[in-house]
């Protein structure tokens, strides 16, 4: 069968949430969003469940990329509040979203180049087989 891929919630991405929102609640690792098949055991289940065999999951971690030209760093933070439990939290009326995006902003600036935002980011590579 052909791979998909499913984020895990390590690295930069998980460190930038939690830099900009500190004091927001615990997020229920299986709620819908970028980290919610983190868990290798859930998602092998659920790629199971789903009729497949031969399940091999696999990390891959690399260099992720947000933004484009000069206004990257700009374009990076309402990345950030568009996924994740912060944008989960604006949504529902939880947070000042100038706030966050300050904080989002500082929370990111150490990753700044001058045409980009990288930081290293991680994912699961997931191969099965429908017999």
């Amino acid at each position: 069968g052909h791979g998909t891929a499913v984020h895990r919630p390590v690295g930069t991405a998980a460190t930038v949430e939690a830099m900009s929102a500190p004091d927001l609640p615990p997020v229920d690792p299986h709620a819908p969003g970028p980290f919610a098949l983190a868990d290798h055991e859930r998602t092998a289940a659920i790629v199971q469940q789903a009729g497949f065999d031969s399940i091999r999951i696999t990390p891959f971690d690399f260099a992720m990329q947000l933004g484009d030209g000069p206004d990257a760093l700009a374009q990076a933070v309402e990345f950030y509040l568009k996924i994740g439990p912060l944008a989960a939290a604006l949504a529902a009326g939880d947070r000042d979203a100038e706030m966050a995006r300050r904080l989002l902003g500082e929370a990111l600036a150490p990753l700044a180049g001058r045409d980009a935002v990288v930081f290293n980011a991680a994912t699961w590579l997931v191969s099965a087989r429908r017999p």
